[in-house]
């Protein structure tokens, strides 16, 4: 009998966790038609990507982000992008930030330290380094800081315009 009511137990625990699991607000969202992920702290919207001509070879792209602060404080725009965003990756390795760059700022750490306020929406790009203009490349999106992925947007770079870097490399 006391069996019974410890195996009752648990299965009545089992059951209520799974029901409060399951009626939990999502606070993620994302529409591929907007290209457009929100979370609790950012809304992300990937406006376009372009080609870097890299004088000392190799290949980078440029992905340029609307940035919209939710959280209730001033925050730089590449510290929401890195809220939102696991990494890109392409053939299956994860590509490093080259540059951050405000779209309207030619000047990488003035555009880093740059902070957007409350509701306030920015552009910002960010370069990466990426493997080849072939492959595809595939942002993944998190949750607020989470690891898991909720969302991801893919490109190929191989048919994308380049980049105007003029007055930057100076």
């Amino acid at each position: 009998m006391k069996t019974r009511k410890i195996l009752f137990s648990i299965a009545l625990l089992m059951c209520l966790s799974n029901i409060i699991g399951c009626s939990a607000k999502k606070t993620w969202s994302f529409s591929e038609k907007e290209n457009t992920f929100i979370g609790n702290t950012a809304k992300i919207k990937i406006k376009k990507e372009e080609k870097i001509p890299l004088s000392g070879g190799g290949y980078a792209v440029r992905v340029y982000y609307k940035v919209t602060n939710l959280d209730s404080k001033k925050t730089d725009g590449y510290s929401l992008i890195l809220q939102q965003i696991n990494g890109l990756y392409q053939d299956g390795k994860e590509l490093d930030s080259a540059t951050i760059v405000g779209a309207e700022v030619d000047d990488a750490e003035t555009a880093v330290t740059t902070e957007i306020e409350p509701e306030k929406t920015e552009e910002v790009y960010v370069d990466y380094s990426v493997i080849n203009y072939e492959s595809e490349i595939e942002i993944s999106f998190s949750e607020d800081g989470s690891s898991e992925e909720r969302a991801k947007y893919t490109f190929k770079p191989d048919n994308l315009s380049e980049a105007n870097t003029k007055g930057l490399f100076n």
